[in-house]
Formats: C-alpha cells, sequence, structure tokens
C-alpha cells in the first residue's frame, strides 16, 4: 500500500524574471519538473512507483501513473497481454479528454474571461454542461484506473483487474456523450476563439515532440518518438530508449515544442476522421504545419479534445469485459524507459532497480521541463515587442502567452504571477504583482 502522508508536490509558477544583458529577455524556470519527481521515486519499491507519480503529480495523474507502468513493463522486460492494453489504452484516452475539457473552461488564456470567453455557447452547452462533462470524464477513469483521476490499476506487465460488465456498458454511454461536448466545444471556439488565435501574431520557431503512429500519424498513447526540426524535416524517430539521451543533452538555446501544436507538427495528422476534417480550418487559417504561432496551442488542444473523445469511444467498443489474461510473468529486474503523451505533452520515465526491484536510477522527464525553454523563448520576443516598461497589458499578454502551453505550474485562473527585474549585479530592480 502507499503511504497516507504522500501529497501533491503540483511545481507552481508565481514569478517571471526579466534579466538585462545586452537584451531584455525573460524566464521561468520550474525546477521541481526537473528534478523533485525523480529524487523522489529513488529508493521506492518498484510496484508502488506508479501510484506515487500519479500523486506527485496530480493535474496529470492519468499519464504519469501510465508512463510509470510503461517504463516497468521495460524493466522487467514483461510485455502485457492485450486485455491489459486496451485498459491503459483507454485510460490514457479519458485522462486527455479530462485535462482538455478542464484546461478549456478553466484555464486563463485571454482576457478576463480566460479561455471560456473563446468558447461562444448558447443554451445547448451552458456551464452545467461542461461541470456534468468534467464529472463523468473523471466517471470513466474511475471505471477504466479504479480510482478517480488519480488511477491504480496499471501493475508491471498489465492491470490489477478487469472491467465488470455493467461498468464497461456505463463507459460507453458516457463516451458517446462527451465526444457530443467536444463537438460543441470546437464549434463554439471556431465562432469565438479562431479569431483571437489568428489576431495573435506571437510566433516562436521550435522543434516538436510527439508520438506519432505506424502510419505517421499523431498518436496519444502507442507508437514511437518523432522529432522534427523547425522547418517540419525529421531529426529522429525512435522508442523513448533511443530519444532520452537526446533530451537530456538537449540545448536550452533550442526550443522544443510538447503538446497538442507539437504533435499536429510532427505528425501527417490527427488519428481519427472527425479530428483530421476539423484540423482543415486551423491549416486554412493559419498556414500549413508546422505552425509556430503560440496561441495556436489553444486551437490545437480542442481539436484534439474531439480526438480523445472519438479514440475513446473506439477504445471502449473494443474493449472486452471479465478478467481474464491481464497480466504477464515479470524476468529480472533491471532498467527500462517507457513514454506516453500526456495531455500537456510527452512524458519519458526510466528507472534501474536492484535484484529486489528496488529504484537505484530515475529519470521522469516531464512535459514542464521539455517545455521550458520554448516558453522562455516565447516570453522574450513578447517583452521585446512590448518595449522596457512593464505595463497591465504587457501583464496579460505574459498571461496568455504561458497559458496556450497548459503546464502544469497553471493548473487553474486566474493564477498569481509576480515579475521582477534585476540589474546587472542580480539585485532586483523593479517588481509588478498580478493577484
Amino acid at each position: 500500500m502507499m503511504a497516507s502522508n504522500v501529497i501533491c508536490l503540483l511545481p507552481h509558477l508565481d514569478r517571471v524574471e526579466l534579466v538585462n544583458g545586452g537584451e531584455l529577455v525573460a524566464s521561468v524556470s520550474v525546477p521541481q519538473a526537473r528534478e523533485a519527481f525523480s529524487s523522489y521515486m529513488r529508493g521506492r519499491l518498484a510496484e508502488d512507483v506508479p501510484l506515487y507519480v500519479q500523486r506527485i503529480d496530480a493535474h496529470c495523474a492519468v499519464s504519469q501513473h501510465l508512463a510509470a507502468v510503461r517504463a516497468l513493463d521495460a524493466c522487467y522486460n514483461a510485455s502485457p497481454p492485450k486485455g491489459a492494453i486496451a485498459i491503459r489504452r483507454a485510460l490514457a484516452y479519458a485522462g486527455v479528454y479530462y485535462h482538455h475539457l478542464e484546461q478549456l473552461f478553466f484555464s486563463r488564456s485571454s482576457g478576463d474571461g480566460g479561455i471560456a470567453g473563446l468558447v461562444r455557447t448558447d443554451d445547448e452547452l451552458a456551464a452545467h454542461d461542461v461541470l456534468q462533462a468534467l464529472r463523468r470524464a473523471r466517471d470513466v477513469v474511475e471505471i477504466l484506473g479504479g480510482r478517480g483521476l488519480t488511477p491504480e490499476r496499471g501493475i508491471p506487465g498489465g492491470v490489477t483487474v478487469g472491467i465488470a460488465d455493467e461498468q464497461l456498458s456505463r463507459a460507453r454511454d458516457i463516451a458517446s456523450d462527451l465526444l457530443g461536448v467536444a463537438l460543441r466545444s470546437e464549434e463554439g471556439f471556431r465562432a469565438g476563439g479562431a479569431r483571437w488565435v489568428e489576431e495573435q501574431e506571437l510566433s516562436v520557431p521550435a522543434y516538436s515532440l510527439a508520438t506519432v503512429n505506424d502510419d505517421g500519424e499523431a498518436s496519444l498513447c502507442d507508437g514511437m518518438l518523432r522529432i522534427v526540426d523547425p522547418k517540419g524535416s525529421e531529426v529522429i524517430t525512435g522508442d523513448a530508449s533511443q530519444v532520452l539521451p537526446m533530451m537530456m543533452e538537449w540545448k536550452e538555446d533550442a526550443p522544443l515544442r510538447v503538446g497538442p501544436l507539437a504533435r499536429l507538427n510532427a505528425a501527417s495528422g490527427a488519428s481519427t476522421e472527425q479530428a483530421r476534417e476539423l484540423q482543415k480550418h486551423l491549416f486554412d487559417a493559419l498556414g500549413t504545419s508546422p505552425i509556430h504561432r503560440v496561441a495556436a496551442g489553444n486551437w490545437a488542444m480542442v481539436i484534439e479534445l474531439v480526438e480523445a473523445a472519438e479514440l475513446l469511444s473506439s477504445a471502449l467498443a473494443g474493449l472486452a469485459a471479465g478478467d481474464s489474461e491481464l497480466h504477464a510473468s515479470l524476468d529480472e529486474p533491471g532498467e527500462g524507459v517507457g513514454a506516453i503523451e500526456g495531455a500537456r505533452g510527452t512524458l519519458i520515465h526510466r528507472y534501474l532497480l536492484d535484484a529486489e526491484g528496488i529504484v537505484q536510477e530515475a529519470q521522469i522527464v516531464s512535459p514542464d521541463s521539455l517545455m521550458e525553454a520554448d516558453v522562455n523563448a516565447a516570453l522574450s520576443s513578447l517583452i521585446a515587442e512590448s518595449g522596457p516598461e512593464v505595463t497591465d497589458d504587457t501583464i496579460e499578454r505574459i498571461v496568455n502567452t504561458i497559458g496556450s502551453y497548459q503546464p502544469a505550474y497553471v493548473p487553474s485562473a486566474p493564477f498569481s504571477l509576480r515579475i521582477v527585474r534585476r540589474d546587472a549585479d542580480g539585485r532586483v530592480s523593479q517588481e509588478w504583482r498580478r493577484t
């Protein structure tokens, strides 16, 4: 059992640094996203790791849980049965859907209304409809993961138990409704938010990292990792063990994008029919891939909400109820790397276990750490455009820019923000606060 005193260690942004060094640049650092997860896992029993990571990063609990389980599969050289893979896959889609819907209506991305102000709603999509959809999406996560939003069903080599007939039937009914909410949300965004995205000209040429399937389409679960350069040319396509060393040596001056927009850039398109059709509106408005307009991350997220709902319905339709063949035998413990696409972007986990199954080494590469250089480049460009004075408009543009990346350290709106400018000696020369 997991210790009861584990608390959520969500990193939280409260400061942007404006640094005078010949030119004015902006930076935000999230040290917790780099080291805290990894250091906390060392010395833990391997089977407890998937339970710890989803509590430490409760904002992306589903994807952290599944990334850890995949890495432990590799540590034990275990090949999960098809039934277990099917449950995990459906759980991944449900987690992405929940996160995107929450971000869409409760993050701060534009003006006093937040991104919800970019979705033109009517009586068919009222606030209670969104809240009900969130609750029902959480119910699907609980059915598939054994616990609402912090799943516990995944284990090395498979899952603990299967899904009962009545639970599976209920999840399928819910998924159909969730797709309807997603489609209405996208339509409402296109009626209001699309124009806002077109007006936001801030662009940052960046590399893009995402998972693609065998057909080169964006994948929210299975496939190979692909990196493309700012022009869309492939840098590498490989499994997590091949890409992780590159991530460890990635230069901070080469922005790397992850998440919905990166998945759009690195792949040939969405993997579902309706999402592919909806992408055409984005391409028509902003041009062909790769798209580097920062605000376009919001539009890509809305399209991906539809894709996640389509994938969830399909995965549940093919899922079988029952507890047969849900976990594989394990070899001796060793080293393994696993990755999955979380809502915010790619997660990569690596663990080295000793003979007793205790974690000796851990590397947890989160989307927040991967996107840090991209966020900093966007903020620096914004500051360069805004001039030396920080006004209310500048602060709001900083908020909008950060929100377009859907980071974990800004989980909801409105979030507090402190902006400081330091002189050549490192002393704070000016400070602005937004509460």
